[in-house]
């Protein structure tokens, strides 16, 4: 059974964090960055004039998986949905936790790339469904924007890493639109 799932989150995932090893991917991180960029301008503008980039503000949590900042159950409910999801759901989630109101205003407040850092290992009360009811809606805005070939969303929806040879890598999931899973994302 751990061979199975295993097998099946490398063969899902491994393309998401592949591209800047041994450091972080370069690739989710820079589409990541144009995706807070294109939802939340200030938040980004204010990241941005605190010199502190996607290495600092996304690559913790996705490193930790979101462990460092959600409750136990929070966390749980949280990955059922990452892992049901195609490997893009991830920004995503990521994406909601850094626009929701605690979290935000917190980032807002900071001056320095260590004042974001610290906000970043700091564990925050948001809530797993608001969490995924959040991520679900910027996805369906961003599959939009890829509809109307809009957007820096079009990077974060296909490319998912860095081939051997530097070229990108796209999702086999393409423009695929998902349902929500039951109970969260309507709305």
């Amino acid at each position: 059974c751990f061979e199975a799932v295993a097998s099946l989150l490398m063969n899902q995932y491994a393309g998401l964090m592949r591209g800047g090893f041994p450091g972080p991917p370069r690739s989710p991180l820079r589409a990541i960055d144009d995706l807070l960029a294109a939802n939340d301008t200030p938040l980004w503008a204010s990241l941005s004039s605190a010199a502190a980039g996607p290495v600092v503000y996304a690559w913790p949590l996705l490193r930790s998986a979101f462990s460092e900042v959600l409750a136990r159950d929070e966390w749980l409910m949280v990955q059922d949905h990452v892992v049901a999801n195609d490997p893009s759901f991830v920004t995503f989630v990521l994406l909601a936790w850094l626009t929701s109101a605690e979290v935000r205003a917190e980032l807002l407040r900071c001056n320095f790339a260590e004042e974001v850092a610290a906000v970043m290992r700091r564990s925050s009360r948001v809530r797993a469904n608001d969490l995924c009811r959040k991520a679900y809606q910027l996805r369906r805005k961003a599959f939009a924007d890829v509809r109307t070939e809009g957007g820096p969303s079009f990077a974060a929806l296909h490319v998912v890493g860095v081939g051997v040879n530097g070229e990108m890598v796209e999702s086999p999931y393409g423009r695929c639109v998902y349902a929500p899973l039951v109970g969260v994302g309507q709305g």
